[in-house]
């Protein structure tokens, strides 16, 4: 098992096996009402853990959203990111990861 890290930038494809973590590190300031939310469409990834970390202790300090899901078995799913703000109807951005979890071999970015 490993952890394969995600800078997120404009999306992209990742290939990972069985009990690995795809785990996404997103720029993020909430004080601006903008936070970024993690939909994942099936079953393929699970959300482990979602947490913001401060980046400072100054208050509205940049920090970083972290989000590790669980690689369950072989397949393909997208994750979609969206940085919104909880009270408008659009986002301000959507990126798409593709993840295709594989039965085995090297791991590919």
């Amino acid at each position: 098992m490993a952890d394969v890290a995600v800078t997120l930038g404009a999306g992209g494809t990742f290939s990972v096996e069985p009990g690995d973590r795809v785990v996404v590190h997103a720029a993020e300031t909430p004080t601006t009402g903008y936070r970024w939310q993690v939909v994942a469409s099936g079953d393929v990834l699970t959300v482990e853990s979602d947490e913001y970390r401060p980046g400072g202790a100054a208050p509205g300090a940049d920090g970083e959203r972290v989000v590790a899901l669980r690689a369950n078995h072989p397949g393909d799913e997208t994750i979609v990111l969206r940085l919104a703000r909880e009270w408008e109807r659009e986002p301000a951005r959507t990126v798409w990861l593709a993840v295709t979890v594989r039965a085995g071999g090297a791991h590919q970015r």
